[in-house]
């Protein structure tokens, strides 16, 4: 005759065997087919979304507000790296003139500084 202690003991690892398959159910609530696509899609998805989730700062009158769509693009491009780092550093070039913030020769001054012209011929040279 069992005691009541395993008893015990085994009602409680059916319980959490229960809760196991409760929570794999749950896990897989989602087709696999549907992971699949999130998985393969994911980057181009967000390359899209993040500047229509950010068009309200890019259709204001106000500079600020428009500069604020360019940092919040170029940030989440920047830390997801859905661009190469180089394209994304590049972002404010095309997207200042274009928005009006800067004209494109004050967006290439800031670019193209001596030192920064040094730096490029460096790595250059050394490539």
């Amino acid at each position: 005759m069992p005691s009541t202690s395993s008893k015990s003991h085994d009602r409680e690892n059916g319980e959490t065997e229960a809760l196991d398959e409760v929570g794999d159910e749950e896990a897989s609530s989602w087709p696999s087919w549907l992971w699949a696509i999130a998985a393969a899609y994911w980057r181009p998805a967000l390359l899209v979304l993040t500047p229509l989730a950010a068009l309200p700062y890019a259709v204001s009158d106000l500079n600020r507000e428009r500069c604020a769509f360019v940092m919040i693009v170029m940030s989440v491009y920047w830390i997801l790296e859905l661009l190469p780092l180089a394209a994304t550093s590049l972002v404010p070039v095309v997207l200042c003139p274009v928005l009006g913030i800067l004209s494109t020769n004050d967006v290439s001054m800031v670019y193209m500084k001596g030192s920064i012209m040094f730096i490029v011929g460096g790595a250059v040279l050394f490539q």
